[in-house]
């Protein structure tokens, strides 16, 4: 029972990410100032008082990009709102869209 179970928690977890939607927007973390974007021109861009590239992006297969040597995984949670794990810091945080550059 405690195995499937598990599968269920594996498989809701890897539900293919819409990247339409979530790609080429600002979006803003919840718990700090700080706003990003997976930009088609390749760079994962952030925003606090000014715009940064933080690198070069690359998609992975069902919802992760990697950055440099970090990876954070981004699932749905609502209507323009996302949940952002980070694996370097084993941290989880939802984004929103973004409301420091308006």
């Amino acid at each position: 029972m405690l195995y499937l179970i598990f599968l269920a928690l594996v498989s809701c977890n890897n539900a293919p990410l819409d990247r339409e939607r979530f790609e080429n927007t600002w979006w803003e973390f919840e718990r700090f100032p700080l706003c990003f974007n997976v930009h088609e021109s390749g760079d994962l861009l952030t925003y606090e008082d000014k715009i940064r590239s933080e690198g070069e992006w690359c998609f992975v297969e069902p919802n992760s990009y990697v950055v440099k040597d970090d990876m954070f995984d981004v699932k749905e949670i609502g209507e323009n709102c996302w949940d952002i794990f980070l694996h370097s810091k084993g941290i989880s945080d939802t984004a929103c869209e973004c409301t420091l550059r308006d």
